[in-house]
């Protein structure tokens, strides 16, 4: 934790440097709930965060691992659920992104940052819309599962009420239309049947992609969890700082630069996620990604900053 004395000195000092016209403020939130109010001007390489404070000509230093989170808005509320399209996230986190293709293995997303991919294994479920009745009594199966919203006559009534049905298969692609290859159970001991069908994208409320559940323990490791504005929330390794934008490396859409001015919080968290049922790991070499045999199958080390095991 940050020496008691010297994180004495950084409170007694003003802590209200946007008093000052074009001045940022950044709000420090420390392992303890004490808060440092500054300008972040820079993330080292040591993992140590320069922030700018009133009263102070240079810069003081914080050690990432004496952070809890960091919020670059003096909004308090939490941010809004993003919608109405979005997608969820394996390991954590959701994007409020328009699926604007998907073709089986890779989803390219519009999202409030411009557009990503995200491999299949790395969804967990894509909400295209909010349905408009009830959602149906889902069973256990190892398929993926489409909503769809349908028109349904009723004896005595008038119009036909909505009521979503649900579809097990296998998700196909996303364009113009959704196409789902789906599997009706047999009957009396006979085989199950296969049906490719296609749907118009307006009919399609959920869809919830299957994958095992993971079996390992999460390991310990330095990450970011990260809340925007739009109410997006993802999970990455921070790489750096300045004073108008963040670098991250997320294990879903690789190095990326974030305005501070999209970001709610930051919040710093000592386990690592799992992608894919594969094992996200960050140590002071960089980030690994194991199988479940224990086998390295990948590895980034351009400077993860305050990754430590």
């Amino acid at each position: 934790m940050m020496r008691p004395l010297l994180l004495a000195a950084l409170l007694a000092l003003p802590q209200d440097p946007a008093a000052k016209p074009g001045v940022a403020v950044d709000r420090i939130v420390l392992q303890d709930r004490s808060e440092v109010q500054g300008e972040i001007v820079e993330c080292t390489v040591g993992g140590r965060l320069k922030v700018k404070l009133s009263g102070l000509e240079r810069p003081v230093e914080v050690l990432l691992e004496d952070v809890a989170r960091l919020r670059f808005t003096t909004d308090e509320s939490r941010p809004k659920v993003p919608g109405p399209e979005q997608v969820r996230l394996v390991g954590g986190g959701s994007l409020g992104a328009r699926v604007a293709s998907f073709d089986g293995e890779i989803a390219v997303l519009d999202s409030a940052i411009g557009s990503l991919q995200v491999r299949r294994r790395d969804l967990k479920s894509i909400l295209m819309s909010p349905p408009e009745g009830p959602l149906p009594e889902l069973r256990e199966d190892k398929r993926d599962i489409l909503i769809r919203e349908i028109e349904k006559k009723v004896e005595g009534v008038a119009k036909p009420v909505r009521e979503c049905v649900a579809d097990y298969g296998f998700l196909r692609s996303i364009g113009a239309t959704v196409k789902f290859q789906a599997v009706i159970p047999a009957e009396a001991g006979g085989q199950d049947k296969v049906e490719e069908r296609e749907y118009e994208r307006g009919v399609v409320r959920h869809i919830y992609l299957y994958r095992d559940a993971p079996n390992r323990d999460l390991p310990a490791g330095l990450f970011a969890k990260i809340a925007f504005a739009n109410g997006d929330r993802w999970v990455a390794l921070l790489q750096g700082m300045d004073r108008e934008n963040i670098q991250v490396f997320s294990h879903l859409f690789g190095a990326v630069v974030l305005p501070k001015s999209k970001i709610h919080t930051v919040s710093f968290t000592q386990q690592a996620r799992l992608t894919g049922g594969n094992l996200l790991v960050a140590d002071s070499t960089g980030i690994h990604e194991f199988d479940a045999r224990g086998k390295e199958v990948w590895i980034y080390n351009q400077g993860g900053q305050g990754a430590s095991i």
